[in-house]
């Protein structure tokens, strides 16, 4: 009786000299019972792992000898092992052991015995005694955290240091002054420059940053004294975007909301110099893809220079996703997630596979696992296999069955004693329904456990149509492609393939709406704006212009006479023939010198456009050779202009001697080189300080010198090098895995898409002309010039439109080699062969059964002459996945419209990457 009664004061922790001991989590009014040693004790579910919920003592370990071995053991209750009882001094603690979870069971009926193993006790023999722990398990509100599947974001294996991130930031206003020191934190690495919060309910992130500079703070200023606000949209549908400036005492309101809801800094909120907040909150960000979000403001009116302007911000949200592992904003936070569940990078929620179940996914049950192969992107066409297997029990028999929509008739498809896998060639329509698998087992303890699965197949895939899906779409100029239509076109165009625009005076919709243009006004054929010609004017062309009312065919007569004049001028223009003329001259230093001339005006032009990009030699500081060819060379150097901070280059020039075979090639491709570069730069609407910036994936131009030889072009400096030889190092780390290489793919599609914005063609997309940036960025480069520097093995002279090229062959698409034609669909055939580069880690290509250094005519006959029509190709190489070699086969097709555009390839890729 007396070991009961300081049992019972133990647990309740009434015992005298015991203080300091974990604290009873709670116990019913009936505390312990003499004739039946009961115990009832209450706890939340989330009760931390390891914590104590009770202390079991003894009297035996309290009189007489206090040297007796005892041990404590749960002997029956807990069939999941959510609990542990260890002996600690003189009592034994009781812990949880494993997660707890209210939904898969709410109560714990322990017997627990406490043994003493000291034989040559008397005491101790008599001592041996079980104790009833009854455990009530409480449910508690917002616990265990709920996985969204709505919101999932990728696993990583980089370690990435936060969970989304924000960049590619342009911030202007309207009078072309751009601002972007207060939104410095969008791209800052550094943590305690903000803070990030997610919401796995909303699918949302918000962020904050405090604004601390006094250029910040005089900003902020002047547009929160003129109450505007700024109006966000974003290129995902269904996303909703707020982007808020937040002052600390105005309103204050949403200043106590701020540090209510944890979202201002300890060093913010006593440092009265914050004066300002960013607060950046999206919802319903339902993808693992980029988002482009774009915030326009209201009116902002300086007072001091009586301008009115107005803000706006783009940038670019990602979801980089955590490691395995880890969770939370900054992925800083450990996963309970056992058995392989995936763990929800918003909140560490588990998503438990087939046969777990629990907080922690560490529970088993019976279960049967139904699933598809593939698991997703089935299309009508696709080959399917539906697979069932039995979990966590033996079975003794399995049946698969399949009941059609609308019906109650079920078809047995299979019957087996063990797993079951079955095929469905080419899926139709009428494949659709209610798969059932049901297993059970024999015995006095039957189990019967079973699992449906849904099919609704109804896609083609992509850019097919028709019931069979049989029928090419190819829609061109943003159109849809219909499962049953085919091409579905935006307004403005028409046709099988969206490729015309609507008939003159029609426009929208199907070309269905009628121009209301007046006075020979013309509309445009997708949203029926008005082009008026003089002296009409006005929304629909109606209205005369003030002051040449019945002065307008004084005024045609007066414009006939120039008109006259121009065209007479341009008739002389077009009857001379556009050629090139070559003159070689010796400059001072005795090299010849080859001037290709063009006409006067474009001369001029291409003068004028290539003026502002001008440096001087002397402001270049030569460090080291980096690349050599016969006729041109590349040099590490540091560029010293006036004003600005020294940086590094990589200065590209032309080496060019009398006599000198290829030299006029050189110098054409130099300037081809100089004037793209210059196009790129010009059309970019990305801005550093007051210059412009190219796209990130696209090389940086710094500037070119022509005044002095040897001519050079300045471009960013890439410490790692070319792709290829990236590769081939790649070769030597065991550790290197493709998935580790695919981004770089993604960059250079990422460039592309740049390109066929601008309309602009490379002609030589491939490893070598790809550089690696310090932080691991792709960057395309060589527009014209590196041909001859890097690796002259691959490129073939070859007579091209009358003139002697190097081309390189193995890269180029097939309507390139055959017709000498360069669009950016024979950029995509080139990055099909750059993407085999990466899959073979940087091999040089060679089709099959051919010379490795194939001529122009063969390569045409390899790939066009086969008993199936479609050509060779190179052939798949080993290890790679079968959606990377498919998509590296659709850059290949033969017609250039069945070819994937710049914007496919990078979510393929994104796809890609993310599977893997």
């Amino acid at each position: 009786m007396i070991t009961e009664v300081i049992i019972w004061l133990t647990l309740t922790g009434l015992v005298p000299g015991l203080s300091g001991l974990p604290t009873v989590w709670g116990i019913g009014r009936s505390g312990y019972n003499s004739s039946t040693r009961k115990f009832n004790l209450s706890i939340p579910e989330n009760i931390p792992v390891g914590e104590v919920v009770a202390n079991i003592a003894s009297a035996l370990l309290n009189e007489g000898n206090s040297n007796r071995s005892v041990s404590f053991a749960i002997v029956d209750g807990d069939p999941y092992g959510r609990f542990s009882v260890h002996a600690d001094g003189s009592l034994g603690t009781l812990r949880v052991a494993n997660p707890l979870d209210f939904g898969v069971r709410t109560r714990y009926d322990l017997v627990v015995l406490l043994k003493c193993t000291d034989t040559y006790d008397k005491l101790c023999q008599l001592s041996n005694q079980t104790y009833a722990v009854k455990i009530d398990i409480n449910d508690v509100e917002g616990y265990p955290p709920v996985y969204n599947t709505t919101c999932e974001a990728p696993e990583r294996e980089d370690r990435p240091q936060r969970l989304f991130n924000l960049s590619n930031v342009i911030s202007k206003f309207d009078t072309g002054w751009i601002h972007t020191s207060d939104l410095q934190f969008l791209t800052s690495k550094l943590r305690k420059e903000l803070v990030m919060r997610v919401d796995n309910e909303v699918c949302g992130v918000t962020v904050v940053a405090g604004l601390k500079s006094l250029s910040d703070i005089g900003w902020a200023n002047i547009y929160s004294s003129t109450g505007a606000t700024l109006n966000c949209s974003s290129s995902q549908s269904g996303m909703t975007v707020q982007l808020r400036l937040v002052s600390r005492t105005n309103p204050i309101g949403e200043f106590q909301d701020l540090r209510e809801n944890h979202l201002i800094n300890a060093e913010w909120l006593n440092d009265v110099r914050f004066g300002y907040f960013w607060v950046f909150q999206i919802d319903s960000y339902r993808t693992v893809s980029a988002a482009t979000i774009r915030c326009e403001s209201t009116p902002i009116h300086f007072k001091i220079t009586e301008q009115t302007t107005t803000y706006s911000i783009q940038f670019t949200i990602d979801k980089l996703g955590c490691a395995r592992g880890k969770f939370g904003p900054w992925c800083d936070q450990d996963c309970v997630c056992k058995n392989r569940a995936r763990c929800h990078g918003f909140n560490g929620a588990c998503l438990c596979p087939v046969g777990w179940i629990g907080v922690a996914c560490d529970i088993p049950i019976p279960a049967v696992a139904l699933v598809t192969v593939p698991s997703q992107n089935i299309y009508i066409g696709s080959n399917v296999t539906l697979s069932c297997a039995a979990v966590h029990f033996n079975v003794s028999s399995m049946s698969l069955t399949y009941r059609p929509f609308y019906t109650k008739t079920s078809t047995v498809l299979s019957n087996q004693t063990t797993g079951i896998e079955f095929t469905m060639n080419a899926f139709r329509d009428d494949y659709n329904g209610v798969y059932r698998c049901v297993a059970e087992t024999a015995g006095a303890r039957d189990v019967v456990v079973e699992k449906e699965l849904i099919l609704n197949v109804t896609s083609c895939p992509p850019n097919l149509y028709g019931r069979f899906c049989h029928h090419t779409c190819g829609c061109k100029n943003g159109g849809r492609c219909d499962r049953w239509r085919g091409c579905v076109c935006r307004p403005g165009w028409r046709g099988e393939h969206c490729d015309r625009p609507c008939d003159r005076g029609h426009y929208g919709l199907n070309c269905q709406s009628v121009c209301a243009c007046q006075g020979r006004g013309t509309c445009h054929h997708i949203d029926g704006t008005c082009f008026c010609q003089a002296p009409w004017d006005g929304p629909d062309c109606s209205r005369l212009l003030p002051g040449l009312e019945g002065q307008h065919l004084q005024l045609l007569g007066i414009l006939v006479i120039p008109a006259l004049f121009l065209a007479v001028a341009l008739t002389n223009v077009l009857r001379k023939k556009a050629t090139r003329h070559v003159s070689r001259q010796q400059d001072e230093d005795g090299i010849v010198l080859v001037e290709i001339h063009t006409e006067d005006e474009e001369e001029e032009e291409a003068s004028n456009r290539r003026l502002p990009w001008e440096r001087r030699e002397e402001h270049l500081n030569v460090l080291k050779m980096i690349g050599q060819g016969s006729f041109s060379h590349v040099v590490l150097a540091q560029l010293r202009t006036p004003g600005k901070e020294p940086v590094l280059v990589a200065a590209k020039s032309t080496c060019l001697a009398d006599g000198r075979d290829g030299s006029e090639r050189c110098y054409r491709d130099f300037y081809r080189e100089v004037d793209i570069l210059i196009s790129l730069h010009n059309q970019s609407e990305r801005r550093e300080g007051d210059n412009r910036r190219v796209h990130p994936n696209i090389v940086q131009l710094h500037g070119i010198i022509t005044q002095s030889r040897p001519r050079r072009i300045l471009l960013e400096y890439a410490p790692r090098g070319e792709l290829l030889h990236s590769l081939r190092e790649s070769r030597q780390d065991p550790d290197t895995r493709l998935s580790d290489l695919l981004p770089f793919a993604l960059h250079v599609s990422r460039a592309l898409r740049e390109l066929e914005t601008l309309k602009i063609v490379h002609r030589d997309v491939a490893a070598r002309n790809v550089l690696i940036t310090e932080d691991g960025v792709a960057k395309l480069a060589d527009f014209g010039l590196a041909r001859d520097v890097y690796a002259s093995t691959v490129y073939v002279h070859t007579a091209h439109r009358g003139q002697d090229d190097l081309l390189p062959l193995k890269w180029m698409a097939l309507e390139s080699l055959r017709d000498g034609v360069f669009t950016s669909r024979s950029d995509v055939w080139s990055f099909g062969v750059l993407l085999w580069e990466i899959a073979t880690f940087g091999q040089e290509p060679r089709y099959p059964r051919v010379p490795c250094r194939p001529d122009c005519g063969q390569l045409i006959h390899i790939l066009t002459d086969t008993p199936a029509a479609s050509g060779t190709r190179l052939e798949w190489p080993a290890g790679c996945p079968v959606s990377l070699y498919r998509l590296m086969c659709q850059c290949w097709a033969a017609e250039p419209e069945d070819r994937p555009d710049a914007k496919q390839l990078e979510q393929r890729l994104e796809e890609s990457i993310n599977d893997n």
